[in-house]
């Protein structure tokens, strides 16, 4: 079986999501390093899946005996139907929370998993202060005589398109997941 799953970061407008094939029996962990690529993360703070008061993530850095081990926990323990969803919240500074709505359950055919088969918008940059954060900005980056523009755009590395998504890029990073999971627990 191949899970469809929509991921939507919340609280923001216009919607900002990822839509993947994801296999079943992935753990939470290596859905973690998903939702990473994907959503054009850089892997740099903590995280934690939630559900139902309970949370799912790396027990050694959360430091929390509560939480439950994230690679251990198949996806399909939290997500057994069409329609259940699950929350992912990324950078507890920032609060990046996102919504994993299970959309739908199809036999494998001939798609390889995971795939990012469809999606909107960029994804806020990294350390910008959450959503507040995000929306000033964006403010700011639409506005080359803002007070703020030239600061904002060296701290940021150059213009910032929020309509830039490239699928085929994203596909090949997680055609390499292997080696990006790698690259983090060396």
């Amino acid at each position: 079986m191949i899970y469809q799953i929509k991921i939507s970061l919340t609280n923001i407008k216009p919607e900002i999501w990822r839509r993947v094939y994801v296999d079943p029996e992935t753990s939470l962990y290596y859905l973690h390093h998903i939702i990473q690529i994907v959503m054009g993360w850089e892997n740099y703070h903590l995280y934690e899946f939630q559900l139902n008061r309970k949370r799912y993530g790396n027990r050694d850095l959360l430091e929390d005996g509560s939480v439950f081990d994230d690679r251990s926990t198949p996806l399909s323990y939290v997500l057994t139907e069409a329609k259940d969803s699950i929350t992912y919240l990324y950078d507890f500074g920032d609060s990046w929370k996102h919504s994993l709505k299970l959309e739908k359950i199809s036999e494998p055919g001939k798609v390889l998993s995971p795939k990012c088969i469809d999606g909107k918008l960029n994804t806020p940059p990294e350390d910008c202060g959450g959503v507040p954060g995000f929306y000033h900005f964006i403010e700011i980056m639409s506005d080359r005589k803002h007070p703020e523009f030239k600061s904002t755009r060296k701290w940021y590395g150059g213009d910032y398109d929020p309509e830039f998504i490239d699928l085929d890029a994203i596909n090949a990073d997680l055609e390499n997941l292997e080696d990006y999971i790698k690259l983090y627990e060396d």
